[in-house]
C-alpha cells in the first residue's frame, strides 16, 4: 500500500490531525531521532529532551481543546505511581506509542496475558519457581550461549539492584547517574521517558505497551508495591469518565482511587 493511500485512509478515519501527527512520526522514525538525541553529549542531550517535551505537551494541549475527545486533558508526561500487579495485559496497541490520544475500539479487548511472554515468564519461572534459566523459555530466544548467558547476567544484575536499591524513577537515575542513565537508554528519547509504559482500557484497566518489560516482571517477582509508569494512549470511554468527573460530582466510576484519577481530586 502506497504512502498516499495510507495517507488518504488515515484522514478519511481518524482525521487530519492524526495524519499529520502520524506524518511527523513517520519522520521522526526515519530520521532516527531518539538515537541521535541519545547520542549527543548528556547535558546538551536534556535540553533537547526538555524542548521536545514542551512540543508534545503543548500539542496535546492545543489538540484537546479542538479535538477534546481525541486527546486526553492530562499532561502526557505525568507519572502515575501503581500497584505492578494490577499489570496483567498486553495492550492491543503495543508497540504503538500514541502519546496523550485517546482512542476507541476494541484494541482493550481480548489482549494477552503478559506473563505469557517469553521473558515475563522466564524471570517468574526463575525466580518464584527456582527453576534455572537453561529450563525456562528464556533460552529457546537465544542460538549462541554466549549471548544467551550474557542476558541472563544482565537481568541477574537488574534484579539484585532493583532488590538492593529499590525501584527508583528513571528521572533519578538521571539526576544521580547521567552518563550511566543516558547509555542505558535504547528505545526511547531520554532517560526521563524511560519507565514503564502502558495504555488504559475502557474500564480503567493498565494494559502494558512496549517498555520496561523487564523490569515490570522483576517488580512483580519481588513483590514491589509501588512502580512509577507512563501513559500512552486512553480508552475513549476511560477519558469519558475523566471529563465527567472533572465537570461534575456525584459521577460513578469504575475505580474511584484508580491512578489517573488522582489528578482530578
Amino acid at each position: 500500500m502506497s504512502l498516499l493511500v495510507r495517507a488518504v485512509r488515515t484522514i478519511r478515519r481518524e482525521g487530519p490531525d492524526r495524519m499529520v501527527l502520524l506524518t511527523i512520526r513517520y519522520i521522526s522514525y526515519t530520521l532516527k531521532y531518539h538515537n541521535r538525541v541519545n547520542q549527543l553529549r548528556p547535558q546538551i542531550a536534556k535540553y533537547v529532551f526538555k524542548l521536545t517535551v514542551v512540543w508534545v505537551r503543548l500539542t496535546v494541549r492545543v489538540l484537546h481543546g479542538l479535538f477534546p475527545d481525541k486527546y486526553t486533558d492530562t499532561n502526557p508526561y505525568r507519572i502515575l505511581y501503581v500497584d505492578p500487579s494490577r499489570i496483567k495485559r498486553v495492550s492491543g496497541l503495543h508497540d504503538q506509542r500514541r502519546r496523550g490520544w485517546v482512542i476507541d475500539g476494541d484494541w482493550d479487548r481480548n489482549c494477552g496475558r503478559f506473563i505469557d511472554q517469553p521473558i515475563p515468564r522466564s524471570i517468574h519461572q526463575h525466580y518464584k519457581k527456582g527453576k534455572p534459566w537453561d529450563e525456562t523459555p528464556l533460552v529457546d530466544m537465544y542460538e549462541d550461549d554466549r549471548q544467551f548467558k550474557h542476558k541472563c547476567e544482565r537481568i541477574e544484575r537488574l534484579y539484585n539492584q532493583i532488590e538492593r536499591d529499590g525501584f527508583e524513577p528513571q528521572f533519578n537515575l538521571a539526576n544521580e547517574s547521567p552518563t550511566v542513565a543516558w547509555n542505558s537508554v535504547n528505545a526511547t528519547i531520554a532517560p526521563q521517558t524511560d519507565e514503564i509504559t502502558v495504555d488504559i482500557g475502557r474500564d480503567g484497566e493498565l494494559l502494558w505497551n512496549m517498555l520496561g518489560k523487564h523490569r515490570l516482571s522483576i517488580a512483580k517477582a519481588l513483590n514491589i508495591e509501588h512502580i512509577p509508569i507512563l501513559v500512552f494512549a486512553r480508552h475513549s470511554e476511560w477519558q469519558a469518565i475523566r471529563a465527567q468527573l472533572a465537570n461534575e460530582e456525584n459521577v460513578t466510576i469504575p475505580d474511584s482511587r484508580h491512578p489517573d484519577l488522582r489528578d482530578l481530586k
